[in-house]
């Protein structure tokens, strides 16, 4: 429908904060969130405490549609 979309690979070259620059996205977000991920523990923005099932979590409150697509080994336990 022509909807803009925010696409982004990692490791990032470009020296930006990816964790940060994901989770502004998740936070500006008002329709639909579809994200891939090895484990739902590896994304964090040290300068502003957030993380990713916090600003998950914000999102649905908030009435976005959230897919999820992770490695299920990696999602049953803690992030190494």
């Amino acid at each position: 429908d022509g909807a803009p979309m925010n696409l982004m690979f990692s490791p990032s070259v470009n020296g930006y904060d990816m964790g940060a620059r994901v989770l502004d996205w998740i936070d500006q977000e008002e329709e639909f969130i579809f994200i891939t991920v090895f484990s739902l523990n590896v994304f964090s923005d040290k300068a502003s405490q957030r993380d990713l099932l916090s600003s998950l979590k914000k999102a649905a409150d908030r009435g976005v549609e959230i897919w999820i697509m992770t490695d299920r080994e990696q999602s049953d336990g803690p992030s190494g």
